[in-house]
């Protein structure tokens, strides 16, 4: 399943973007599945998932089943984390005037 892009999303540099954002929403929706797993979610919490997610894993004050969190983890996390991934570094390499940067990991402690 390809990422769909919005119509103003029609450069490398924008479609970067979008991907970087997508991973951030992808990243805040494991931490509330995560939350669900570990200690339960209150109703309106659940209200804000997306509605694939929620009609997949129906409102229980109860924790997410070790069954669900692996599905979740799996199937929904997993495949759009590649998804997104894929498009993020097809559209890095298109662009022509990205900057070069010299990371210095031991310089960050």
């Amino acid at each position: 399943m390809p990422l769909s892009f919005p119509v103003d999303c029609d450069t490398p540099r924008r479609r970067v973007e979008y991907c970087y954002l997508a991973q951030d929403k992808l990243r805040l929706l494991h931490n509330v599945m995560g939350q669900w797993y570990r200690e339960g979610i209150p109703r309106n919490l659940w209200g804000r998932l997306p509605p694939k997610v929620r009609n997949r894993y129906p409102y229980t004050p109860s924790k997410l089943t070790i069954a669900q969190w692996k599905d979740f983890h799996d199937v929904v996390f997993e495949r759009l984390t590649n998804i997104i991934t894929d498009q993020l570094l097809r559209h890095r390499d298109m662009l022509k005037d990205s900057t070069q940067w010299t990371i210095d990991l031991d310089g960050m402690d």
